[in-house]
């Protein structure tokens, strides 16, 4: 188990957050997801996290993702403060379950009963369907959250300053969100970016993701958003806590963990 402390506070103007790692990292070499070994020197072992993130601003309590276990995740929010009840909303990145069974309790109740639940319509639409067949205790999300979803699509604005942002690629339903307070942006990813690395590696296709070729697009395209509005970006899977900025290089893009952002 994950202890509880394992987080890291942030804060950008008018907006405060907290990244939450929920499962111990992982550390896979970058042949192991390309199934080949890329040109150049990229780092022999890559140190993946397992993380969501919470973040407060605009009069809101917003979870992005919610993990696999919402004890875990509970347990972080309790240690600033945030009782479930008072998350008023979370943000799906995609359907994996290192992502969304953090929604729910051991029971199958949900985890936030107060919180709008929002997702890409796809990815709702995939569940309902059997279209994309949930397993295990994950068969029981959609009872659990229908009463409070609100489907979007890219381009959709379902909370005063957040803008969703269309990720294809990785999974069905991939979205990315932007979060803007005052003149600072907070650029979640989620699994559109697997690891830092892929900042100066983006066009490099994952064999295991649904369609590498989309996926590498989006990168491209997130990376190049993330520079132009010098935002703070946030990943999933990212050396934790995974924060940091993209800026532009001579060859394409760089990335400046947290510590080396402006």
């Amino acid at each position: 188990m994950v202890a509880a402390t394992d987080s890291f506070r942030f804060r950008l103007r008018g907006m405060t957050g907290l990244v939450i790692r929920n499962l111990e990292d992982e550390h896979l070499s970058f042949e192991s997801l390309l199934g080949r070994t890329p040109p150049g020197n990229p780092e022999a072992t890559l140190a993946m996290s397992y993380s969501c993130c919470f973040v407060q601003f605009a009069g809101r309590n917003v979870l992005i993702d919610a993990g696999l276990d919402a004890r875990q995740v509970e347990g972080c929010l309790g240690g600033i403060g945030i009782a479930p009840a008072a998350v008023s909303d979370v943000l799906i990145t995609h359907g994996d379950r290192d992502h969304v069974l953090g929604l729910m309790r051991e029971d199958g109740s949900a985890a936030y009963p107060g919180a709008q639940c929002v997702l890409h319509r796809e990815l709702w639409e995939g569940w309902a369907s059997g279209a994309i067949v949930l397993r295990d205790e994950a068969s029981r999300l959609p009872a659990a959250l229908e009463a409070r979803v609100r489907l979007v699509t890219g381009g959709d604005r379902p909370l005063d300053g957040v803008e969703v942002i269309d990720a294809p690629g990785h999974g069905v339903g991939h979205l990315a969100f932007a979060m803007e307070s005052e003149d600072q942006t907070l650029l979640h990813v989620g699994d559109a970016l697997l690891h830092t690395v892929f900042v100066e590696y983006p066009e490099e296709e994952i064999p295991a993701e649904d369609d590498s070729r989309r996926a590498a697009e989006t990168r491209i395209r997130l990376l190049s958003l993330a520079a132009k509005r010098g935002a703070l970006v946030a990943g999933s899977h990212f050396p934790f806590p995974g924060l940091g900025q993209v800026e532009r290089s001579a060859v394409g893009f760089r990335w400046l963990p947290l510590e080396q952002a402006q």
